[in-house]
C-alpha cells in the first residue's frame, strides 16, 4: 500500500521549501537542522490534527489557515529581532500571493508500480485526503496499477488512526497485516499508523528528518530505493513511460 502526497505525488516547491525561502526574504538564514525541525513539526502537526485542519481548509482561506497554524511552529523557532506580527504578516502574504506549487508524479513511480503489478502483488493507494482518490490517480496515469484506493474522508478516519488501515486491509481482501507493506513519507502518520495494526512500514526520509525511524522500520531516501527491499523486482526499469 502506498501513501499519495509526498510519496507518489510531490509538490515543487513544497510548503517547507517555500517557508524557508520566504524567511530568507526577511534575512533569516535557516540551516539544514532548522529544515529538519520544520519537516518534523509540519508532519507531526498534520498527523495529530488532520481532521481539524481538513475542517479549517473548508472553512478558512489559505491566508487565514496559515495565520492560525503557523504560530504553533514559531514557538520552536528563533526569529531573532523580527516582531512576530511582522513575521506572520510577511509569511502569510507570501503564501497567499506567491505559493502556487506544481504537482508532479515522482520520477520512476509509474515504472515501479508497473513492475509491482507484473510481480502479481496487490496494490492499494491510501491517503489522508478528504476526497476519493481515483480522480487523482487517473490524472497521474497510475489508476490501472491499483486494486483499490481509499481516502480518509471516505471512512472518517485519518492516519495514524488504526481504523483507516484496517479498512484498507479489508479492501485488500482481508490480507494479514504482517504480509502487507505500507510505504509513506510521514513518520507520524504512516509509520506509526501502519505499525499500530501490524503492517510492515517503509519510510521515505529524503532529508534525514527521522533518525529514530531506523529502529522501527525500513528507511529509504527515495521511492526507487524500494526495489532493493523487494526480492524479484528488477533493479530498474528501462521501459519508457
Amino acid at each position: 500500500m502506498f501513501d499519495l502526497d509526498g510519496t507518489l505525488l510531490k509538490l515543487r516547491p513544497t510548503s517547507e521549501e517555500a517557508f524557508l525561502s520566504y524567511c530568507a526574504d526577511l534575512g533569516l538564514d535557516l540551516n539544514d537542522e532548522t529544515r529538519r525541525r520544520l519537516i518534523r513539526w509540519s508532519y507531526k502537526h498534520w498527523a495529530d490534527n488532520r481532521a481539524l485542519i481538513t475542517n479549517d481548509e473548508r472553512q478558512l482561506g489559505q491566508e487565514a489557515l496559515i495565520e492560525k497554524h503557523l504560530p504553533f511552529f514559531l514557538e520552536d523557532l528563533d526569529i531573532g529581532k523580527i516582531p512576530e506580527e511582522e513575521f506572520l504578516a510577511h509569511i502569510s502574504a507570501r503564501f497567499r500571493d506567491d505559493f502556487s506549487p506544481r504537482r508532479y508524479l515522482v520520477p520512476g513511480a509509474k515504472e515501479l508500480l508497473r513492475d509491482l503489478k507484473e510481480a502479481e502483488l496487490k496494490l492499494g493507494l491510501v491517503s489522508n485526503r478528504d476526497e476519493e482518490l481515483s480522480g487523482a490517480a487517473t490524472e497521474m496515469g497510475i489508476i490501472e496499477y491499483f486494486d483499490f484506493t481509499l481516502a480518509a474522508g471516505q471512512v472518517g478516519s485519518w492516519k495514524p488512526d488504526p481504523a483507516i488501515f484496517r479498512h484498507a486491509l479489508r479492501l485488500g481482501g482481508d490480507v494479514p497485516p504482517q504480509e502487507t507493506i505500507y510505504v509513506g513519507d510521514n513518520y507520524y502518520a504512516d509509520v506509526v499508523g501502519a505499525r499500530g495494526v501490524g503492517m510492515v512500514a517503509v519510510l521515505i526520509d529524503e532529508h534525514g528528518a527521522f533518525p529514530e525511524a531506523a529502529d522501527e522500520c525500513r528507511v529509504i531516501s527515495h521511492l526507487g530505493d524500494l526495489r532493493g527491499l523487494l526480492p524479484g523486482l528488477p533493479a530498474h526499469s528501462g521501459r519508457a513511460t
